[in-house]
């Protein structure tokens, strides 16, 4: 009676090696790569986010250095984008902001958004460069962020003669697909974060959760972008779905003195509703919002994309400056036709 475990555990043991032998070579060829792959993923990942742990503002060489030597455009990425993405908005905008100051770029942190990290950043490349005059370009929800870096920026003693907002929404009320803030944000301010390991799967939840917003292959095709090892981390979303959900611009109104806000935006955008939005900085920067809105209409996809659509945003964004700042010294003074 004693052996009759062993025989059990013997018995137990040689069908699961039935069970393995019975697994074809294909399947076992899939599994592994694919375990691989993931585990690659992971690695790369883990990488990335540990050399982006710090808020970076990145100057880009170009003839504007010559040509506006103390002033300098800095590009704030929009929510869920960061470093590549911003590099990229510049690149697209680069040949007409060339002609109103230098370029540089900023990324936020994988460990999430923080304002006085982004202000030190921004101030260290000023002090080095020798920028003492900021155009800030706030990229959808990054053009929230400009006004409060402004503010700051002003308070350091540099002067900020023009902030973008490129479909900026005024207030969570202008994001048309929101309803997924709540819990993401709620758990956010409970000190809840979300480690990147499962970052996709954050991502998925929250699309199937709102799925009557997308169709399942949006869904599929934005979980699987969520995986790649350049994605923002979970802690990054988190923190900036915070910012927007408990954003004030009234609590900036009276500190921009003469820096001027234009918009850029379009009445077919199915992300913001940017023509309400335009209205609602116009009422709450009334000294600093120069009107008319200037349209990118004919964009695709219509939400804030001038690396989508660059030539169109670059034929927009110069309309803008035209509207907004005085005659750049370097470039004559016979203002563009059209609005």
């Amino acid at each position: 009676m004693d052996g009759l475990p062993d025989l059990t555990r013997a018995a137990d043991q040689l069908r699961f090696a039935g069970r393995l032998g019975a697994l074809s070579r294909r399947a076992f060829l899939r599994t592994a790569v694919v375990g691989a792959v993931l585990a690659t993923d992971l690695g790369i990942t883990g990488r990335i986010a540990h050399e982006r742990a710090i808020h970076t503002v990145q100057g880009v060489g170009s003839d504007a250095d010559t040509l506006h030597p103390a002033t300098s455009w800095l590009v704030l990425p929009g929510f869920k984008l960061s470093w590549e993405e911003s590099q990229w908005v510049l690149a697209s905008l680069a040949p007409t902001m060339v002609s109103w100051g230098r370029l540089a770029w900023a990324g936020y942190s994988n460990e999430g958004l923080e304002i006085a990290a982004l202000t030190r950043a921004a101030l260290a490349y000023a002090s080095e460069r020798g920028i003492t005059s900021m155009l800030l370009y706030g990229h959808s929800f990054g053009g929230m962020l400009a006004v409060q870096l402004a503010v700051r920026l002003r308070r350091a003693g540099l002067t900020v003669p023009l902030i973008v907002l490129d479909s900026t929404p005024h207030s969570r009320l202008d994001v048309l697909n929101s309803r997924w803030f709540d819990g993401l944000v709620y758990s956010y301010e409970l000190g809840y974060a979300i480690p990147s390991t499962v970052r996709a799967a954050m991502e998925f939840g929250e699309r199937v959760a709102n799925k009557n917003e997308r169709t399942w292959q949006q869904i599929a095709d934005q979980t699987a972008a969520q995986l790649s090892p350049l994605a923002p981390s979970n802690m990054l979303i988190q923190s900036e779905s915070a910012y927007i959900y408990n954003y004030d611009v009234g609590v900036f109104a009276n500190d921009l003195g003469s820096t001027a806000v234009g918009y850029l935006g379009n009445a077919g955008d199915d992300t913001v509703d940017a023509v309400n939005a335009a209205a609602g900085w116009a009422d709450a920067l009334p000294r600093n919002f120069v009107p008319p809105l200037v349209s990118t209409a004919g964009a695709r996809p219509p939400h804030a994309s001038p690396n989508w659509n660059p030539q169109l945003y670059q034929q927009a964004l110069d309309r803008l400056c035209w509207q907004c700042l005085p005659v750049p010294r370097a470039i004559g003074t016979a203002s563009p036709a059209g609005p």
